[in-house]
């Protein structure tokens, strides 16, 4: 893909915000209090850093995941509202199955964005045991998502459509009854998905620290200083240079989007306590990878 898709993915995000804002503020939404300025936080780095990565290098798929990742997020909060205006609010909206289904996109990209640790820096995963370990995490991670979707499709067929603020279903956040089997396939693959997340970071950090080249100010020149078969060596030292700006994204994403998160998690204590170490592992993870 060129540079010019990732722009017009670029622009659809702002639209999506943009309508998001309008429906936010029909459904009184747009307050400090909801989840409105903590999504915009965590949308506006994630896909700034895909734009900035997919418009410098298009052949690196670490910015195509960002600008998916942050298109699907901003279109699930779009269909949030949507569902809140549809089934909490009494208007009678066509699509609001739809929009109920789509407001559940977090638990996908829960699942699927800390995959990014081990793809960066240039998108790719090394080794055949990685690719293996990369193929188990998805397979456990897919259950939770399944789950809820499940979850959610039965209450929907049943007419159970209870919106809470934000989009959710009832049913999803605070399951009981027939969904009460939810609560514990949280509890037992969330925490087997944040052992995952501390193995990613553990094994890049390793992986960057065995790659890593000569200290500040030894930096050998290329061809004068260096022997002819370190030049290769040199050569992946001048491709990690290239894709700083893909670091210093991930350290805003960090800086910013984690911190508005550990502080919603923090303040939504009606939540269980599997989602929460969920969340903030997942916190934990991005700000070690931008590190």
């Amino acid at each position: 893909m060129s540079p010019a898709v990732a722009w017009l993915l670029a622009a659809l995000i702002v639209v999506l915000l943009a309508g998001y804002a309008v429906l936010a503020a029909v459904t009184h939404e747009l307050t400090f209090a909801s989840n409105f300025w903590l999504n915009v936080l965590v949308i506006a780095p994630v896909a700034a850093v895909g734009l900035l990565v997919a418009a410098r290098q298009p052949g690196n798929p670490i910015g195509w995941i960002f600008l998916a990742e942050a298109v699907l997020y901003s279109l699930g909060s779009v269909a949030g509202q949507y569902a809140v205006l549809a089934y909490r609010m009494g208007h009678h909206l066509p699509w609001g199955p739809a929009a109920a289904l789509l407001a559940l996109y977090w638990s996908p990209v829960i699942v699927t964005f800390p995959a990014v640790i081990l793809l960066f820096l240039d998108g790719r995963v090394p080794s055949r045991r990685r690719q293996r370990f990369l193929v188990a995490y998805l397979a456990v991670g897919a259950a939770w998502p399944a789950s809820i979707y499940a979850v959610a499709i039965r209450a929907i067929a049943g007419q159970d459509i209870h919106v809470i603020p934000g989009g959710d279903l009832q049913a999803v956040d605070y399951p009981s009854g027939g969904s009460a089997w939810l609560s514990t396939v949280e509890a037992v693959v969330l925490p087997v998905l944040a052992v995952f997340w501390a193995v990613f970071v553990f094994r890049q950090v390793l992986a960057w620290r065995q790659a890593g080249g000569p200290g500040p100010g030894t930096r050998p020149r290329i061809g004068v200083d260096q022997p002819a078969g370190l030049k290769h060596q040199a050569g992946q030292h001048n491709n990690r240079q290239r894709v700083a700006p893909a670091e210093a994204g991930m350290t805003v994403y960090g800086a910013l989007g984690g911190a508005a998160e550990r502080f919603a998690v923090t303040q939504d204590a009606g939540r269980s306590w599997p989602w929460r170490v969920l969340a903030l592992a997942r916190i934990a993870a991005h700000e070690a990878a931008s590190s």
